[in-house]
């Protein structure tokens, strides 16, 4: 029988090595290049597929967590597979039985490749992004939308300005022009990379573009992880820009 895949574990050993991968992470956003240096003086450029890769490990290890490689031909079994994707491993195995991914046997063990999984999850999360754009058309076809009651109105009604409309609206043009999804559906409860597909490339040069657009400095401490919705991204807007908030309380 076949050995399963041990995945090659690389993990931050202690706080000083968070706090290497929390720079090496800041500057890899900031420059968008990374080079190796050999003995001699040697300079190689890391191509984009290796800087996109270096950047995931480093933005894990900063947080303190752990990262595994696996080669995408590695065999895993149902439980790890099930694992990976955070379901149980009888509904991986539904799903295997209902020939949604490709699998065979290792004995009386089903096995899948990791490339296989792989495309499964990318399909599975396109699904449930395409689902959501049914459900808000369909909202708005009906008029949800128009319907919409937002917790906050048991609070003191607030007068916003047109500035604030417009941040709101920019930011949903800048997300929409990166992920081509209307600004209709654009809730801002949509978590960037879980419901978008905004990874953390992305996001770093979406926060760019907004410190360009508002006068907004860059600082090194900023993580974007830390804005993970669009209500988030622009409330952030806000934070540094208050001058462009424009509320006052009405009075009841």
């Amino acid at each position: 029988m076949a050995a399963l895949a041990e995945p090659i574990r690389i993990a931050p050993q202690d706080e000083h090595e968070v706090e290497q991968a929390s720079r090496v992470y800041r500057t890899l956003v900031r420059e968008h290049a990374a080079a190796l240096i050999g003995p001699s003086g040697e300079r190689i450029e890391l191509p984009p597929a290796l800087l996109d890769v270096l950047l995931r490990v480093v933005e894990k290890m900063q947080e303190g967590q752990a990262v595994a490689v696996m080669p995408l031909m590695e065999e895993l079994s149902t439980q790890a597979a099930a694992d990976l994707l955070g379901v149980s491993r009888q509904f991986f195995v539904r799903e295997c039985e209902a020939h949604k991914l490709p699998f065979h046997y290792t004995g009386t063990h089903r096995r899948v490749l990791l490339k296989d999984l792989l495309d499964y999850k990318k399909r599975r999360d396109q699904g449930r992004r395409q689902a959501l754009v049914d459900i808000a058309r369909q909202s708005e076809e009906i008029g949800e939308y128009d319907r919409f009651i937002s917790p906050e109105e048991s609070a003191p009604t607030p007068v916003v300005s047109t500035r604030q409309n417009g941040v709101k609206e920019r930011i949903l043009a800048l997300v929409a022009e990166k992920t081509g999804y209307p600004k209709e559906m654009l809730d801002l409860d949509l978590d960037l990379e879980a419901d978008l597909g905004i990874d953390a490339n992305k996001q770093a040069e979406m926060f760019a573009a907004i410190g360009e657009i508002y006068n907004i400095p860059h600082d090194e401490n900023r993580k974007p992880r830390d804005y993970p919705t669009l209500a988030h991204v622009i409330r952030f807007v806000y934070e540094q820009r208050p001058d462009l908030a424009g509320i006052t309380r009405a009075t009841r």
